[in-house]
């Protein structure tokens, strides 16, 4: 039996408040199948969405959760409907690899809303007019993300702080958001323990764990608990905190505390982390 399936996303929070909720592309998908595809004999398969904001510009269609699974459901000659084109694609190499899977399973895509209009893909004119917005939508989340990030070098480079609600390790924030007075400042405090596990580290000898088990007994004495080594036990240091404590110091140590850290670009991922001077 033939089937359609639909999916949905979202790219940030505030969208699941306004008209592009996964709700409201669950109900649109669901109707434009009532409409379009359930007289045909075709059956109702699921809707598939991601329960949690992801990029489409930057993770491709096939390495998203909802992606991936609706991937592993569909069978040939089966149906897939999206609500509207950067729902699925923000990319160009995305929509070439996902659209030349989906022609050789032999896969219908169907969009409810593309600028006014339904449209699916199987025919020219049809595959012509979707590759065309996808470029567009690709250009535009390249322009907006470049202007993004054009802001928050000009606003760090004026002492003012633009990213999240969290303090990068080793700062602090102060002032509020809302009159532009929002800015870092070291965080001398948290600086010297990044010291003293870096001397730990690099002079004494020790490992993430020792010196972990060393700051976590210093806790305990200063609250004036027994400190007790145990993997169950609820630590405010562990060997995570100090490892990430260490290599934060080490980058602290290069850039160092008389840098305004408004300035700095903190970079991390699983890989590696960077602290970078940004110029005026």
């Amino acid at each position: 039996m033939v089937k359609a399936y639909a999916y949905g996303r979202v790219s940030h929070r505030d969208q699941i408040a306004q008209d592009d909720s996964i709700p409201a592309q669950e109900s649109r998908t669901k109707g434009y199948f009532d409409f379009k595809l359930a007289p045909e004999g075709v059956e109702w398969g699921s809707f598939e969405a991601d329960q949690v904001a992801v990029s489409a510009y930057r993770k491709p269609f096939c390495k998203r959760v909802a992606g991936m699974r609706l991937l592993a459901k569909l069978q040939p000659g089966d149906h897939i409907i999206f609500d509207k084109i950067d729902r699925v694609w923000r990319s160009i190499a995305d929509f070439v690899d996902l659209v030349r899977q989906f022609k050789s399973d032999n896969i219908t895509v169907h969009f409810v809303n593309l600028r006014g209009a339904s449209v699916q893909m199987d025919t020219p004119m049809g595959d012509f007019v979707i590759s065309l917005m996808v470029l567009l939508a690709e250009l535009e989340s390249a322009t907006t993300s470049s202007r993004i990030k054009e802001f928050q070098c000009k606003a760090r480079t004026e002492g003012r702080w633009t990213g999240n609600a969290k303090a990068p390790l080793g700062t602090t924030i102060v002032g509020e958001k809302r009159n532009k007075t929002r800015r870092l400042v070291w965080d001398y405090a948290g600086i010297a323990l990044m010291n003293e596990v870096i001397e730990l580290m690099d002079v004494r000898g020790m490992n993430f764990h020792q010196i972990a088990d060393k700051l976590e007994a210093e806790i305990c004495t200063a609250r004036g608990v027994a400190f007790q080594k145990s993997a169950f036990r609820k630590r405010t240091i562990d060997r995570d905190t100090v490892e990430a404590r260490y290599h934060r110091g080490k980058l602290i140590q290069k850039v160092g505390t008389e840098t305004d850290p408004n300035t700095v670009c903190f970079t991390k991922n699983r890989k590696y982390e960077s602290l970078k001077v940004l110029k005026a």
